[in-house]
């Protein structure tokens, strides 16, 4: 009754009694089957007609970049506690990629002594895949290693029904820390290192003519969070990580009509602090954050055939060969003040953040959020309303090479568009109803206004991108 906007949340007996899914697919699967959230080709989340702008963020910490399996390994399902969902009705402190939040908090195992979990699991396609953990805890210490595996004939979702070359493979390892001081502070540490490697899946032509296309994603990451309590009401949380990510591409002489080469990636560094007191019936919360990007893109072709079979593929006026190489750097900084308010049956939330970007352009926005809800006890009938002021900077996927005018290098003609970050005002109302003590009926009607609308793309079938 007191949430402003319909938010689905999956706790840990939902998690683990999870339908099984595809390599790669258990989280997208979670919350595609939440209402709002549709599913692409190749698991690309899209909630509410949002083509990138899924924000994923682990233990309080963001990540923005796209986490389909074309894109980046899965995030490990078995190593979670809980998520939340959201597609509405956004605190103050998220911001930045709004088409949905998913919230994700890893495991928190107190058990003392020495224990484990091990899961095995086999399907169609040749499938196999494995997670396997150890925890270990003692006094005021907790340990965890975990690591996780597959194998696959099915990875991505093929453009023909024989399912040329679609076969995948990965694994990860995941380490955590966490050490109760005293009872005012904590510290939680959290290092993970993951790769998977497929292969496109071709067309019939392109198998017919001996096509083979190798893709590769790689992410190492390491982040470290502190909380301290400076009484009951009032909590200081500070957080830091650092990551590497990658994507590669490669094909061979064979690959038809184009032959596309890539390797990209990006260092990301992020710090934030943030404070939450509790006055009354007000829960008041405020912070900061700051990101720092190293980006590098090299990406290149040659086209071996202009037409197939009698159809025009390439107009003649496109270079048969291409190539683009940059790097560079950019910085995101953020600040919010945000407030919950509760009292009798009321509830309001109101909040503004600020954003600074500044990669391949340079915008401030302000961003303020308005939420009510007002339950009806007796009726078992709580009605809600939000808006949304949303900022959302452009894809990190070859934001480089497609925020650069190669408009006369490609044979083109027309005027070459920069990349903005999107504004947008997002409304929404809804019910709640609940139905004999045992069912609940949720209604929602929303609406989405969006300037510089993000959209992709896609280089054939190779899962290669561009904002």
């Amino acid at each position: 009754p007191e949430a402003v906007s319909a938010t689905q949340f999956a706790g840990p007996d939902q998690l683990r009694t999870r339908t099984s899914s595809a390599p790669g697919r258990s989280v997208i699967d979670i919350v595609n089957a939440q209402p709002g959230w549709l599913l692409e080709a190749n698991g690309v989340l899209h909630p509410r007609g949002s083509e990138y702008d899924v924000q994923y963020v682990i233990n309080g910490i963001p990540l923005y970049d796209n986490r389909s399996p074309a894109f980046a390994q899965s995030l490990g399902i078995d190593e979670f506690e809980s998520m939340t969902m959201r597609t509405s009705g956004f605190p103050a402190e998220f911001g930045r990629s709004l088409g949905g939040v998913v919230e994700i908090k890893t495991d928190h195992d107190a058990v003392p002594g020495l224990h484990g979990q091990l899961t095995l699991q086999g399907g169609s396609f040749d499938q196999k895949s494995g997670f396997a953990s150890l925890q270990y805890g003692e006094g005021k210490n907790n340990f965890g290693i975990s690591g996780e595996g597959f194998l696959t004939d099915r990875y991505l979702d093929p453009p023909v029904e024989q399912n040329f070359t679609n076969h995948g493979s990965g694994g990860s390892v995941a380490g955590r820390f966490e050490r109760n001081w005293n009872a005012a502070d904590s510290t939680q540490m959290y290092f993970t290192s993951h790769r998977t490697g497929f292969l496109v899946p071709d067309e019939l032509l392109q198998e017919a003519a001996g096509q083979r296309q190798d893709r590769s994603a790689a992410e190492t990451l390491g982040q470290v969070s502190h909380t301290h309590l400076f009484s009951p009401n009032v909590i200081l949380q500070v957080r830091g990580m650092v990551r590497d990510t990658s994507a590669e591409l490669w094909s061979n002489p064979l690959s038809t009509p184009i032959l596309p080469t890539q390797d990209r990636g990006f260092r990301e560094s992020y710090l934030g602090a943030s404070i939450s007191v509790k006055l009354g019936s007000h829960e008041f919360k405020t912070g900061a954050d700051a990101l720092f990007d190293s980006i590098h893109e090299n990406f290149g072709y040659v086209i071996t055939a202009y037409s197939l079979d009698g159809v025009d593929i390439f107009d003649p006026s496109v270079p048969p060969v291409f190539h683009f190489a940059d790097q560079r750097t950019g910085r995101q900084q953020s600040a919010f003040v945000q407030d919950q308010w509760h009292h009798g049956n009321w509830a309001l939330t109101a909040g503004v953040r600020v954003d600074h970007y500044s990669i391949v352009e340079d915008e401030t926005a302000w961003s303020p959020r308005l939420g009510a809800a007002y339950s009806v006890p007796s009726a078992g009938l709580v009605l809600r309303a939000s808006y949304d002021r949303i900022f959302q900077p452009p894809a990190i996927e070859n934001l480089l090479l497609a925020s650069t005018d190669l408009v006369n290098q490609l044979g083109g003609q027309g005027a070459f568009l920069p990349l903005r970050p999107a504004r947008g005002n997002y409304f929404e109302a809804g019910f709640s109803k609940s139905l004999l003590s045992k069912l609940r009926l949720d209604g929602t009607w929303y609406l989405r206004r969006v300037d510089n609308f993000s959209d992709d793309s896609l280089l054939f079938n190779t899962g290669v991108s561009f904002p």
